[in-house]
């Protein structure tokens, strides 16, 4: 599977709001995703009425009736209106319930709606960030397994990502012993702990550096590295350039 999903991006927003306005019901021929972060609001998609609160997500596919109802409490969400390479590569869900953890949160929030314009760089930015946010559900919808420990690890990885994590840390939020937490992890993921939450540090540190214009040493300090040499050391090992050079090519 190709690492980038989004194709092009037709819409966004990132409001805060007193209520909403009702969307006349439509077919549409767009993926519509949106992240509830604050308030109620109830979508009808193909007849199916789907009530998103706080941390839901709702994601309506190409070819759907979709029909929004007028909202008068207050609200903020996030929306992206987008279209992918490959259809077959997206989550299968529609409704999403309690799937946006803190650092998803705080990756939707990063951009306000005036931030995309007809400047190419600015609409790559969000995509690149739309991408990783797509990744990373499907990375949590991916481990839903019958170990429902997984999932819990998972979601405990990505809510403290930018904290010092240990697998002592990990075992005590889930109450078990830190050789069964990490014995049922490797067993089920094939990476240890440790390696899967290296590889994730690095995969949000890139895709902030690629979709935001944070100073690289923020970045570092963000992902819970001691000093900006040792995460350039790492980040190279695993992806062949420097954060420096990254952020270079990105801007030319």
């Amino acid at each position: 599977m190709s690492a980038y999903i989004v194709k092009e991006l037709l819409h966004y927003c990132n409001v805060h709001l007193k209520g909403t306005s009702k969307i006349v019901k439509s077919c549409i021929n767009y993926y519509d995703f949106t992240f509830m972060l604050k308030g109620t609001m109830t979508y009808v998609v193909n007849g199916k009425s789907y009530t998103l609160s706080e941390n839901d997500a709702i994601l309506i596919k190409p070819g759907s009736m979709r029909e929004r109802l007028l909202t008068k409490e207050p609200i903020k969400y996030v929306s992206y209106n987008f279209t992918v390479y490959d259809d077959g590569v997206m989550p299968k869900q529609t409704y999403l319930k309690d799937i946006i953890s803190h650092d998803i949160k705080s990756l939707v929030s990063i951009f306000s709606a005036s931030h995309v314009s007809d400047i190419y760089a600015s609409r790559e930015k969000v995509m690149n960030l739309l991408n990783y946010i797509l990744l990373e559900i499907k990375d949590i919808l991916d481990f839903d397994s019958n170990n429902k420990h997984i999932i819990e690890i998972i979601k405990y990885i990505n809510e403290h990502i930018s904290e010092p994590i240990t697998l002592s840390t990990i075992s005590e939020s889930i109450n078990l012993s830190k050789e069964y937490t990490s014995h049922i992890f490797k067993k089920e993921t094939g990476k240890t702990i440790t390696d899967y939450i290296n590889e994730r540090k690095l995969i949000i540190a890139k895709e902030m550096i690629l979709s935001t214009n944070y100073p690289l040493t923020y970045i570092s300090d963000r992902m819970g590295y001691e000093n900006y040499s040792y995460f350039s050391k790492v980040f190279k090992k695993q992806f062949d350039t420097t954060p420096r050079k990254l952020r270079k090519n990105n801007t030319k």
